[in-house]
Parts: C-alpha cells; structure tokens; sequence
C-alpha cells in the first residue's frame, strides 16, 4: 500500500480540497482501520525524533 503512512490534515491538499471527515471516517471503516485519541500530555518521549540545527 503505498503512501499508507501519509494522512494529511488541513483545508487544502497538494492540488485540491481536503475531503469531508466524513468521507475519511467513511475510508477508515471500509479498511477496517479505528482512530485514537490524541495524547493528552504531548507526544511520549519515546517517539520524538530532535532535528538537528544545521
């Protein structure tokens, strides 16, 4: 599945309109896929990935 790690938010993808929420919840269900709530205290320590400044 390419691109499978790719799900952007906002009003406006690349070159056309975000689709409704519904419309993803609507993909999410045929995939068989379930969301999660957001972490309540920032991301775990764990998963942050620190940038270098160049």
């Amino acid at each position: 599945m390419t691109g499978a790690s790719s799900i952007f938010a906002g009003d406006k993808l690349l070159t056309t309109t975000n689709p409704a929420f519904i419309d993803d919840m609507a993909m999410f269900e045929l995939l068989g896929l379930k969301t999660r709530d957001a972490f309540k205290n920032g991301r775990p320590a764990h998963t942050i990935v620190k940038v270098e400044e160049i």
